[in-house]
């Protein structure tokens, strides 16, 4: 099967960029366990319009999941409301970032 690129893709938004923080941070090697295969960019304070480079940290998949999964439990157990990110993947947003922050 094919893979579904370019102007067929259902998130194609004419060409641009919709991840800046993406050229921002180079993706050598997860910073909790030092693999380097399937690495992603985390925002460290979980708001995707900040892409200061001191709030992004590159992790491998299974680290994110599992940082995202104790951030999730250590909050629900402690009767906190549990952390979201503001922004889902495909998500169009719709608006403009808030002051010094990045629209993506």
């Amino acid at each position: 099967m094919e893979k579904i690129r370019g102007d067929k893709h259902w998130l194609w938004k004419g060409g641009k960029s919709v991840r800046r923080y993406r050229e921002v941070v180079e993706k050598v090697e997860c910073a909790s366990c030092g693999g380097k295969l399937n690495l992603c960019i985390h925002h460290l304070d979980l708001d995707h319009y900040n892409n200061d480079p001191d709030n992004l940290q590159v992790l491998c998949v299974s680290c994110h999941l599992s940082l995202h999964k104790t951030l999730y439990w250590e909050a629900y157990r402690a009767g906190e409301e549990t952390p979201k990110s503001n922004c889902a993947p495909g998500w169009d947003k719709g608006r403009a970032a808030p002051e010094g922050g990045d629209a993506e």
